[in-house]
């Protein structure tokens, strides 16, 4: 064997052994959009405390803060912007400060999708800037908004104010999503607040849910803001996570102050809250990013429930006690039934966590997340990015993005060997042809 043939054998056994390797890692999060400086105006600005949805296949942002260090001091933002994981386009589709009929700018509001092309906005804090306040002055909403993507207009649903009963109070850090039925959309809590509303999207009507049990019991989540929240397995309830109380907040000797770590269910119909899981196995955090997924099977388990299995995921956010500590990694919480109580929190091996965050937002396409925007302290930075962590059908995750650039790379390096040894093969043959050619003119001259 020539030392040529021995390189390229080596080279590619090397080539072959990279691609099997990076197959079998841990999933891996793929950054599908660079930060920016902001000064691509293509692409929206980083931002925190937004809202964002999936509608259709799309990605639908709004509004959000961010503080410009640069000397343009706040940014309260009212722009929406779409993005197409699938093209990785981003579409304006209301700029900042439109002259059109919108939401004005605001921060820690929520949004829910009720079609493929609409969308509810609801409540949220402005600081004050529209009052000319200097700096930052609490200054909460329950105005309620309606979305038309294919129109690109914002439609008032309810210009808000006092508090009725036929309408929550103004409120923000809530947490809000839409049931199964499609028409119901549930809002629960916010800053000091721990009630829970029903929005009737068909009939236009806000119904609070008195619940049977009383926070004074202990039995219910109390006063609690920056939760995440999800829907539960029957589409009729559903699942809140952690948050923060203040110390003014606690009513009943089993809550605590500050990040909270429990999780809860909610059963709408029977108005009544369980406790699921009273501890995270790191402890409290606030603005988690939670969905509902299903898997063909559970990844940490060899047998299959019928149908797959349902799966919470909770990504990022932060427990600011003292000093802000944020998160970036990924859990799992096996939940089959609406209110099952026998599972645990699992944390989700990936390949690489991401820069650390909270207050961003994520939405989920075929079992994949998207997250988007947020802030971090460690490093400290607003986020603009987009990236994607794809689990599967199985929850096992995915790491086909690198491995896809690695195989390519593999057979690109393994097709330019083989051009070379072709090369040099046939370039051996004609020379030896050359040879033999001449040997016979030769033998006939003679």
């Amino acid at each position: 064997m020539t030392y040529f043939r021995l390189a390229v054998l080596l080279l590619t056994s090397e080539v072959i052994h990279e691609v099997v390797a990076t197959n079998s890692t841990l999933p891996t999060w793929v950054v599908v959009q660079e930060q920016h400086d902001n000064k691509d105006k293509s692409r929206p600005e980083h931002r925190y405390s937004h809202s964002a949805v999936l509608m259709g296949d799309s990605m639908v942002v709004s509004h959000g803060y961010f503080y410009g260090h640069g000397g343009s001091g706040p940014q309260w933002l009212d722009d929406t912007w779409v993005f197409n994981p699938i093209e990785n386009l981003w579409t304006q589709l209301i700029p900042r400060q439109s002259p059109e009929q919108h939401p004005h700018a605001r921060m820690s509001h929520t949004a829910v999708a009720i079609s493929a092309t609409r969308m509810l906005l609801f409540g949220g804090d402005d600081g004050g800037h529209l009052r000319g306040t200097r700096g930052y002055e609490l200054s909460h909403l329950n105005d309620l908004w309606l979305l038309d993507i294919s129109a690109g207009r914002w439609e008032l649903v309810d210009r808000g104010g006092s508090a009725t009963l036929q309408r929550p109070s103004p409120r923000a850090h809530h947490a809000a999503v839409l049931l199964s039925d499609g028409v119901t959309m549930l809002v629960v809590g916010g800053i000091h607040l721990d009630d829970v509303w029903v929005y009737n999207i068909k009939l236009n009507v806000w119904s609070e849910i008195t619940m049977k049990t009383s926070e004074a019991d202990g039995l219910t989540p109390g006063k609690r803001h920056g939760c995440g929240i999800a829907v539960d397995v029957t589409g009729t309830g559903a699942y809140l996570f952690g948050g923060y109380r203040f110390d003014s907040d606690i009513a009943h000797e089993r809550e605590r102050k500050g990040a909270l770590e429990d999780l809860w269910h909610l059963n709408v119909r029977e108005r009544q809250w369980t406790l699921m899981a009273p501890v995270h196995p790191v402890g409290g955090r606030t603005y988690a990013s939670m969905h509902l997924l299903s898997f063909a099977h559970h990844s940490s388990r060899t047998d299959s429930a019928a149908g797959g299995t349902k799966e919470l995921v909770l990504f990022a956010g932060a427990n600011c006690e003292g000093s802000c500590v944020c998160f970036g990694d990924v859990w799992r919480y096996r939940v089959d039934g609406g209110a099952d109580t026998g599972s645990a929190w699992e944390l989700l091996a990936v390949q690489k966590e991401p820069i650390t965050r909270y207050k961003q937002t994520v939405v989920v396409l075929n079992n994949t997340l998207v997250a988007f925007g947020g802030e971090s302290y460690q490093p400290y930075m607003y986020h603009n990015g987009v990236m994607q962590l794809a689990l599967g059908v199985d929850g096992k995750g995915v790491a086909a993005s690198n491995a896809s650039w690695n195989v390519d790379w593999a057979l690109l390096c393994i097709g330019i060997l083989g051009t070379i040894v072709a090369y040099r093969t046939i370039r051996a043959l004609r020379q030896k042809r050359t040879q033999g050619e001449l040997g016979d003119l030769y033998t006939k001259l003679r």
